[in-house]
C-alpha cells in the first residue's frame, strides 16, 4: 500500500469520525437532560422530524436540515420509529377519531405517543423532547429556525 492510499484511508476514517461527532451533539443533549438511552433518543428525535417534516414547506425543511445536521442524520437513521410496530389501544382510538374530525395536530400527537410507547417513553417526554430539540436549533442555527421548527410542533 502506497502512502497516498493511507492517506486516502485517513480522510475517510476522518469523515465518518466528524459525522459521528455531529450525531452526538444532539443525542448527547437528549440523553444527558433526559436521562434516556441512545435509542429513545435517537427514536423520539426521528418522530419529531417526521412531524416536521410534514408540517414545514420543503424550503424550510431542508434549511432546517442543512442548519441542524444532528436532526438531518437521526431522521435518516432511523425510520422504524415513525412505522408503528404494533397499535397501543390507549392511542389508537385519539389517532381514529383525530383522523375521522380532520384534527391533524391531535392525530400527530396521538402518532408522537404511540411511538414514545415504543420506545418505553411516557407522552410527557414529548414535550422534553421538543423542548431540547429547540434549544438544540438554537444554538445551531439561530432564533428564526427556532421559530420555523416550532411552528411544526403545534399540538
Amino acid at each position: 500500500m502506497k502512502i497516498q492510499d493511507f492517506s486516502s484511508v485517513f480522510l475517510v476514517l476522518s469523515m465518518f469520525s466528524t459525522l459521528a461527532m455531529a450525531d452526538s451533539a444532539l443525542l448527547g443533549m437528549l440523553t444527558n437532560r433526559l436521562g434516556v438511552n441512545e435509542q429513545q433518543a435517537s427514536g423520539g428525535i426521528s418522530a419529531l422530524m417526521e412531524i416536521a417534516k410534514k408540517q414545514l414547506s420543503g424550503t424550510d425543511y431542508a434549511h432546517l436540515l442543512s442548519s441542524a445536521p444532528d436532526l438531518g442524520a437521526l431522521a435518516k437513521t432511523n425510520p422504524a420509529a415513525t412505522t408503528p410496530k404494533s397499535k397501543d389501544p390507549s392511542t389508537s382510538w385519539m389517532s381514529a377519531a383525530s383522523s375521522m374530525l380532520g384534527v391533524s395536530s391531535l392525530n400527530q400527537l396521538a402518532q408522537l405517543t404511540q411511538t414514545f410507547s415504543q420506545y418505553g417513553l411516557s407522552a410527557d417526554m414529548i414535550g422534553k423532547f421538543v423542548k431540547t430539540a429547540l434549544d438544540y436549533v438554537q444554538t445551531t442555527g439561530g432564533a428564526d429556525l427556532t421559530k420555523i421548527l416550532a411552528g411544526a410542533f403545534k399540538f
